[in-house]
């Protein structure tokens, strides 16, 4: 048996402040195991625990609470098997491009800056939300030059075209708007290199979900004010911009502890890491001593 102690009863635990109780039931709360592990949500409780059981701290497991990330993003299965099978939550930096795939958007410069620092040592992913562009008659033409460019840089694994779909949905594959809304949750940053825009629609996007945005001078810039966006240089080369994106993943906050929650502390990243060890580990245990 594995007995998960995320709390402790406050009639047993001196910590509370409650009035502690003994006898029978109370002193069951109070009675080490040697058949059972233990596990404890923090060390603060694994210490306190150690204590009310009177045994070592040391054989009592830590493993924390995780957070349900499909829920808390509000996140389709779609999109869901998307990111399990991109390994996004694995990822230092998530850019999102919520565009379809048209030279106008330079999507080559993008895919350059995220070689710029997958070489620098992050693990950064790039996701492109749209289809080749049916009203362009060379699309398709492009779009074989961004898979060619995509493997020159060996970055089959780093950026990520939703057009050449999932497992369970294969490609070609066009999402909507709702899905798209479920990428702008799950992303760092939106990225928009584009040579020419009409307006620039996922600026305000971006803004209203609270992503930082990294573009060019894209008109809508002069509505809402070019000092609430990282601006893109005309002829700014893809490694400076890269190092850029990497001094913003470094200073700010709230990008470090998304980054730190979605690599170790989702339930699949402690189940992986933490729980399915130890549940082979107890099995292993429990079958020699039979």
């Amino acid at each position: 048996m594995i007995a998960w102690c995320h709390d402790i009863s406050r009639y047993v635990n001196p910590m509370s402040g409650a009035e502690l109780r003994s006898g029978f039931p109370w002193d069951l709360l109070c009675t080490y195991r040697p058949e059972v592990t233990y596990v404890a949500v923090s060390p603060q409780r694994q210490r306190a625990l150690a204590g009310i059981l009177g045994c070592s701290m040391e054989i009592i497991h830590v493993i924390p609470n995780g957070v349900d990330a499909q829920t808390l993003l509000g996140l389709s299965d779609l999109t869901w098997r998307l990111m399990e099978e991109t390994d996004l939550l694995k990822a230092d930096l998530i850019a999102l491009m919520p565009c379809r795939i048209t030279r106008a958007k330079n999507i080559e410069y993008a895919l350059r800056v995220i070689a710029a620092l997958k070489a620098s040592g992050l693990r950064p992913k790039l996701v492109v939300t749209g289809p080749p562009d049916p009203h362009s008659s060379n699309s398709e033409a492009y779009w074989s030059e961004l898979l060619a460019l995509r493997g020159e840089l060996e970055l089959e694994q780093d950026v990520v075209f939703i057009y050449e779909g999932t497992s369970h949905q294969p490609g070609p594959l066009t999402i909507d708007a709702p899905t798209v809304a479920e990428l702008f949750r799950v992303c760092d940053l939106v990225l928009m290199p584009s040579h020419r825009e009409g307006f620039g629609m996922p600026i305000l996007e971006a803004g209203l979900v609270g992503k930082p945005v990294f573009c060019t001078a894209v008109p809508v810039l002069e509505q809402v004010g070019a000092e609430f966006v990282y601006q893109i240089g005309a002829d700014e080369p893809p490694d400076h911009l890269a190092a850029r994106v990497q001094a913003w993943t470094q200073q700010d906050k709230l990008h470090r502890l998304r980054r730190r929650v979605r690599k170790e502390y989702t339930w699949s990243a402690i189940f992986r890491r933490a729980i399915q060890p130890l549940i082979a580990n107890t099995v292993l245990a429990s079958e020699q001593k039979q």
